[in-house]
């Protein structure tokens, strides 16, 4: 295998021993944002999350944690938190759960309680998270934040990088709408530059922002669409792109309604494209780079 596929992390030393089952996990999933953090009118916002287990045997799970944040370099751990003392979970066979506000407590090496949530597991299965508030009458409001589907990841195959472009469709960021723009990346040998541009709705580009993540790192970053460009924002759009090194990146947009707080989650779209193919989980730098950590 060559060396720009192997899976190398600078924390590895620094978790404590898994099970062993994690070193062969059959099935793996990215929720690309969770939290248990303050919002907009002193809201705090929630992640539970969702598990059913389909098959006719326990299912075994592990979590990681990536904290939100750049230049962090120890960012990753087992998530420790009230609802999961242990960082794993047993669903029994044929069995549903929903962990509850799955960051509180959370004992990550920051204290971090924003970021992605990596789940595996030593057999199939299907997952789900909500992020959410306390409504002030009584009642919950929020959005279903699904797992990650489709992501660029450049790092095996060959991907032009000029034609390898993820759209999210639907920003709105003016005085009855705010947008938070974000992502959550691994970084292979290299390092990778991702490059995220915000248009207008006559397709002109309103702003830029540029993040370059060290080799060997993961990364969540959520920011507001008014750090890109000053401009209101009443039918907009991004691009996510990399423009340099490797790496895998699954961008999103979060769009929430400044008076009901209503949000709306935005997954990444990814047209066809014969330079560009998009690749499994199974197969993807997401993937790898979570086995190096599960398995030690």
């Amino acid at each position: 295998m060559p060396k720009r596929k192997l899976l190398l992390f600078v924390l590895i030393a620094t978790l404590s021993a898994l099970p062993l089952w994690a070193d062969h996990f059959a099935d793996f999933y990215v929720l690309p944002v969770a939290s248990h953090t303050s919002g907009v009118g002193s809201s705090m916002w929630m992640t539970d999350t969702s598990i059913q287990n389909f098959s006719s045997s326990p299912l075994n799970l592990q979590f990681l944690f990536i904290e939100s944040g750049e230049g962090n370099s120890e960012n990753v751990s087992n998530l420790v938190s009230t609802a999961l003392p242990d960082g794993a979970l047993t669903i029994p066979a044929g069995g549903s759960v929903v962990v509850k506000d799955i960051l509180a407590g959370y004992t990550g090496s920051n204290g971090g309680s924003l970021g992605a949530v990596m789940v595996s597991g030593d057999r199939a299965f299907a997952v789900t998270s909500r992020a959410y508030v306390n409504a002030p009458g009584g009642g919950t409001y929020g959005q279903t934040v699904p797992p990650v589907r489709d992501f660029i990841d450049n790092t095996i195959g060959d991907t032009n990088n000029a034609l390898s472009v993820a759209y999210v469709p639907g920003l709105v960021h003016n005085a009855a709408y705010r947008t938070n723009l974000g992502f959550v990346a691994g970084a292979g040998l290299t390092g990778m530059v991702i490059e995220i541009r915000v248009k207008g709705a006559d397709g002109t580009t309103t702003g830029t922002r540029t993040f370059s993540i060290p080799a060997n790192q993961f990364v969540q970053v959520q920011f507001s669409a008014s750090s890109l460009t000053p401009a209101p924002i009443d039918a907009g759009a991004a691009e996510f792109r990399i423009t340099g090194g490797d790496g895998a990146v699954a961008p999103y947009a979060s769009v929430i309604d400044n008076v009901s707080h209503d949000a709306v989650f935005i997954s990444s779209v990814f047209p066809p494209n014969a330079a560009f193919t998009k690749m499994g989980l199974s197969d993807s730098l997401f993937r790898r780079l979570a086995a190096s950590y599960l398995r030690h």
